[in-house]
Formats: C-alpha cells, sequence, structure tokens
C-alpha cells in the first residue's frame, strides 16, 4: 500500500490558513458584540387604516370595552347606554337629521360626546349648530406641558371656535388668543348638556396611534374620556360612511391589480388578431351540380359530340315511357308519336322527327328537340 506523502509547502498553507482564521475570529470576537434591535414594522391592515387603533389597544389593556364599529351608534334597534362614550374623529357636519338628534337625546340623558369643531360655520339643523358652536379661525401651536414630562404641541394651524350658550358656562375652557383685536377662541370646551356632557375639540390628531407615544397625549387623552371613563362602553367613530370597496381596492391595493392587469393586456395582445394589410377575400366555390352539367354539355357539344347528348336525352325519355305506359312503348314510332301528341298536346310531326332524328340538327333544332323531348318526359308521371 503505498502513502500519500504531502509536500512542506502543503503543510505551510495549511497552517497559515488555520492562523489566519484563527486571527479573524480572535479580531472579531474583540470588536464586535451580539446585541438585539427592535425595527418597527411598517403598519398594516388595521392598524394602517384606523387612526384610533392605538387608541382601542390601550383601552381595552385598561379593561373598558370598546367597539370600534360606527354602525351601532346610528342603528334604532341598538340602544346607548346613559353612561357609554361616543368619539366623532372626523367632522361631524355630515350627519343626518336623525343622527344629530339621536346623539343630542342621548347625551341629554347622561352620555359622553367628543367631536371635533367645525371647519364653517354650522347650520342650525347640525350638531354643531345644536351645540351653539361657532367656527373660527386657524390658530398656532398650542404648547402641553407638565413637570417631568417631554412637552407636546397641539392643535397645530387647526380651527378655533366659539361657544355662544347664553349665561352658562363651559365645564372646562381652553382658549387661544387669536385675531387682531384680541379676541379668544377655544381650542378645548367641556359643555354640559342635560345629564351627559360634550367635549369639543379643535382636531384628534392627538389621539392618533403615533401621537399617542408621548406620555403627554396619553394624559390629555385620558382627562377627555374621564367623565364615563369605564363606566360604559366606548364607541370609537373613525369613519361617518363605509368606504368604497372599488375606491380602496384603487388607492391602498395596486401593488396586487397593476400586475395582474398587466397580465392580462398581454395574454389579450397574444391572443388578438395581429394588424396588417387587409387580405383578398377567398373565393367561395358557388358552382352548383347544375351549372357543372351545363359546362359539361357546352364542352362537348362544342367539340362535335352533340349526338351523344341528344341520345342520351332521348334514352332517358324512351326509359321513362317504358316505365309509366309499356304498352306505348311497344308501339311504333308513328303511334307513340300520335298518340304522345293526343295525351301531351304537342305536334306528332314534331315528336316523330324527335324520336326518330339521326342526324346532327342545326343549333337551333337541336335546343327545341332537346326541349321538347325534356316537356314530354316531365309530363310522364
Amino acid at each position: 500500500m503505498t502513502r500519500l506523502r504531502i509536500p512542506w509547502w502543503g503543510w505551510a498553507g495549511a497552517l497559515l490558513a488555520v492562523a489566519l482564521v484563527a486571527g479573524f475570529t480572535v479580531w472579531w470576537r474583540a470588536n464586535y458584540e451580539r446585541v438585539e434591535t427592535l425595527v418597527d414594522k411598517p403598519r398594516s391592515g388595521e392598524a394602517r387604516n384606523n387612526p384610533l387603533y392605538g387608541l382601542k389597544l390601550t383601552l381595552r389593556a385598561d379593561h373598558v370595552q370598546v367597539v370600534d364599529d360606527s354602525r351601532p351608534v346610528w342603528d334604532e334597534r341598538h340602544a346607548l347606554g346613559d353612561k357609554d362614550t361616543v368619539l366623532v374623529f372626523n367632522d361631524a357636519s355630515s350627519l343626518s337629521g336623525a343622527q344629530v338628534q339621536r346623539l343630542v337625546d342621548w347625551v341629554e340623558r347622561g352620555g359622553h360626546l367628543l367631536m371635533k369643531a367645525p371647519l364653517v360655520s354650522p347650520t342650525d339643523s347640525s350638531l354643531a349648530g345644536r351645540l351653539h358652536i361657532v367656527a373660527g379661525s386657524a390658530g398656532r401651536c398650542m404648547v402641553l406641558r407638565a413637570a417631568g414630562k417631554e412637552t407636546s404641541t397641539l392643535f397645530c394651524g387647526s380651527r378655533r371656535f366659539a361657544w355662544w350658550g347664553g349665561e352658562s358656562t363651559p365645564l372646562l375652557n381652553w382658549e387661544d388668543d387669536v385675531g387682531n383685536h384680541g379676541d379668544r377662541r377655544s381650542v378645548y370646551m367641556r359643555l354640559a348638556d342635560g345629564k351627559g356632557t360634550v367635549d369639543v375639540v379643535s382636531d384628534f390628531e392627538f389621539l392618533t396611534t403615533a401621537a399617542l407615544r408621548q406620555p403627554l397625549n396619553a394624559d390629555f387623552a385620558r382627562q377627555l374620556l374621564a367623565p364615563n371613563y369605564g363606566a360604559g362602553t366606548v364607541y370609537l367613530v373613525h369613519d361617518l360612511a363605509m368606504p368604497s370597496f372599488w375606491g380602496t381596492l384603487w388607492r391602498e391595493y395596486w401593488m396586487a391589480w397593476a400586475p395582474l392587469l398587466l397580465l392580462l393586456l398581454g395574454w389579450l395582445w397574444q391572443r388578438m388578431q395581429r394588424f396588417g394589410p387587409l387580405l383578398p377575400t377567398p373565393n367561395i366555390e358557388r358552382r352548383s351540380l347544375l351549372e357543372h352539367i351545363d359546362a359539361s354539355g357546352q364542352h362537348l357539344y362544342r367539340y362535335g359530340y352533340a349526338n351523344r347528348l341528344y341520345d342520351a336525352v332521348r334514352h332517358t325519355f324512351l326509359v321513362r315511357l317504358r316505365a309509366r305506359d309499356p304498352q306505348t312503348a311497344a308501339l311504333g314510332t308513328p303511334l307513340q308519336a300520335a298518340w304522345l301528341a293526343e295525351r301531351c298536346g304537342e305536334s306528332a310531326s314534331q315528336i316523330q322527327e324527335a324520336l326518330e332524328a339521326t342526324a346532327m340538327p342545326e343549333p337551333a333544332q337541336f335546343r327545341t328537340r332537346v326541349a321538347l323531348l325534356i316537356r314530354l318526359r316531365n309530363q310522364l308521371r
């Protein structure tokens, strides 16, 4: 058995490779450390489409019953509890008269309503008009401060509002100086209405999922929900109307339908007829059996075989005569011509000439005698 001998330079290369790997390992462990890093994934699903998704999870974690569907709020078959809370995230000017009346009656029984200030002057039949809320101009950012916590800016560029409710005063009021004459308008107000309360704010941006990460925004949200907090159900109405399915599909899910549309167009392009010059219409075979017979007869007549055509016509007539009247067929030609003339109303002499013709007649006579034999044959039925 022959032993495999490795040259000295093979051993040297192997030792050098081991030394390089060991040195790289020592250097890597000395300069790098394994750590765990949290990376926020992009939002998807409800977390992306629902701005109040973080508020919903926070309230449920605090054992508060939350409903984020707007249908129970407007459904007459679903009664709102006297200690429930309804938060209308969008502008409430689009609510119908029946929906406004339902909310107003419910607040008077003890409900707590949170609504956004109107963007324009409200009508008397709208929710803001029923609560005597008047729209104002936009203002600067408001700063929320608290000891030991990072400051938060709220209501940047949002509409201010005022309340004209008579001699009574709001329960809570956060005002801002706007206008050239130092007019004071509110960014947040709590109003008493019957047994319930209504909170009006310039906007609800501080309640969105991203904004609730700031501690002061979370504290402010807790103060807004304080009147009926934990006593009833909180209804989060972030869409007053159900968005269109096709509109959502067009805006949000184009990455799904766009490739499918391209595939469909490619398939249609593959299956469609190619563009190019118009091809001539193929000649349709139009000759019938009679046309073929006529052409064959003219050919035979032109080349001197008219006697064959005449004999064929006469033979056909005689076969029909023997089949229909054997006694007449057994008679001589003169007697046959006389009997056929009496029966068919033709000339006896012409019939006899047609039956006895042997020489090739003139074209006119040929056509006349052939037509006569065909008429006689057709009458023998």
